[in-house]
């Protein structure tokens, strides 16, 4: 009885490169299918790391983080978004999954409104 019922090769795949991603795929048989549910916004519990604010300042995006007692004790700014998350996560100041996913989704639409000079509402 073989254990997978299907194996996927990227044509750059060559056999002995250990490259990221052009190595085979092996797909289990019977594998599990989950059913994603609608996620809500109102559905995130506070992050003890503290929240965001995000607004578009002088043609640069600025996320400024506020601990427990409403006090800003950071700010980020940048282009991208993903530059900008990505530093929210290297310096660990969010720990949610959740509030990062949140995040990302404000930092996209934000980069959105900085290309397009569209006003930018949080």
């Amino acid at each position: 009885m073989k254990k997978y019922s299907q194996i996927l090769k990227s044509k750059k795949y060559k056999r002995g490169k250990d490259l990221c991603g052009y190595k085979p795929i092996y797909i289990i048989k019977n594998i599990k299918t989950i059913k994603a549910r609608s996620w809500n916004e109102d559905d995130i519990k506070l992050d003890p790391k503290g929240y965001f604010l995000i607004r578009i300042h002088k043609n640069r995006i600025q996320v400024g983080l506020v601990n427990k007692k409403n006090e800003m004790i950071k700010i980020i700014e940048g282009k991208k978004a993903t530059d900008i998350l990505h530093e929210i996560i290297k310096r660990k100041m969010i720990s949610r999954l959740d509030h990062a996913y949140y995040m990302g989704i404000k930092l996209e639409r934000a980069e959105y409104c900085l290309k397009n000079k569209k006003n930018f509402i949080q």
